[in-house]
């Protein structure tokens, strides 16, 4: 099952590709409306209940400041595919930020600005990791034959290495044991420095797109990393957030992977209570 929550219904018509898709693709899902701002303690509590309810993602879509699909990361270890819905105000470039530039240890599949059959997309990849069936269904729409063998699960292809850059993110990958590979063939997970469109629309494996620069960034270095396709786009330079990501992806399938990932969120939490106490005993 996969959820869709919006933050009030009148966002339901702007992500109805969403819906066809899924309904398309025979993918069973469950539309919610859960406000960050106005029932922040129900959408809490409902994304806690997600894994226990048997959700395997949730497509999380909000407009302007868009706190919907990051609280709901921050409240789970299901994956998460944020929808930056489009604004009057801005054109949707506020929801794109405020989805897109989670901190570490929190991250959003972020796709490109109103992209709903993305998403979708998107979210029916990351099922499919453990249905065959549902990944036939997403091979024949994209035109691609069947590979020579199956995916290896626990395998995540990094391509398009910027160099030192990325070994926090390849360390983290071998901690939640993970094994970090350099082509996407047999991989399960695909993380890519640059050309995730084109590489998205030759697999079926979820693609995780990290935009890095060595200097200020805007929408210019972010959109071309998104534009139309099923990609899972992490904040500029999150490479840690894409390690996680992808354990968060195999981790729906593979109990030991999710208990890894739930161990460092869990440690996350600790260091900044930690950080509380210090600040508390000195003030």
């Amino acid at each position: 099952m996969i959820e869709i929550r919006t933050g009030s219904d009148s966002d339901i018509p702007k992500i109805k590709a969403a819906h066809d898709m899924l309904s398309a693709l025979g993918v069973p899902f469950r539309p919610r409306v859960l406000s960050a701002h106005r029932t922040p303690e129900l959408m809490a509590s409902e994304a806690r209940a997600l894994e226990a309810n048997g959700v395997k993602v949730s497509i999380a879509a909000a407009g302007g400041a868009a706190h919907l699909p990051g609280m709901t990361a921050s409240e789970t270890l299901v994956p998460v595919v944020g929808i930056p819905v489009p604004t009057e105000a801005l054109g949707g470039v506020d929801s794109l930020y405020s989805i897109l530039q989670m901190p570490d240890g929190c991250p959003v599949g972020t796709v490109g600005i109103g992209q709903a059959e993305a998403a979708a997309i998107l979210a029916a990849e990351i099922v499919a990791l453990g249905d065959a069936a549902l990944a036939d269904r997403l091979r024949a729409r994209k035109g691609l034959s069947a590979p020579a063998a199956a995916a290896r699960l626990r395998t995540v292809a990094v391509v398009g290495n910027p160099g030192p850059r990325a070994d926090p993110m390849l360390e983290l990958l071998r901690a939640m044991g993970l094994s970090p590979v350099q082509t996407t063939e047999g991989a399960a997970v695909v993380i890519a420095f640059r050309d995730a469109p084109a590489i998205a629309a030759r697999t079926i494996a979820p693609v995780i797109a990290v935009p890095t620069s060595d200097a200020r960034g805007g929408v210019e270095l972010i959109e071309p990393h998104l534009g139309t396709a099923p990609v899972a786009g992490m904040g500029i330079n999150r490479v840690k957030n894409a390690a996680l990501y992808a354990a968060l992806i195999v981790g729906v399938h593979d109990p030991e992977v999710r208990a890894k990932a739930r161990s460092y969120r869990e440690g996350l939490r600790k260091e900044s209570e930690a950080k509380d106490a210090r600040l508390r005993a000195s003030s």
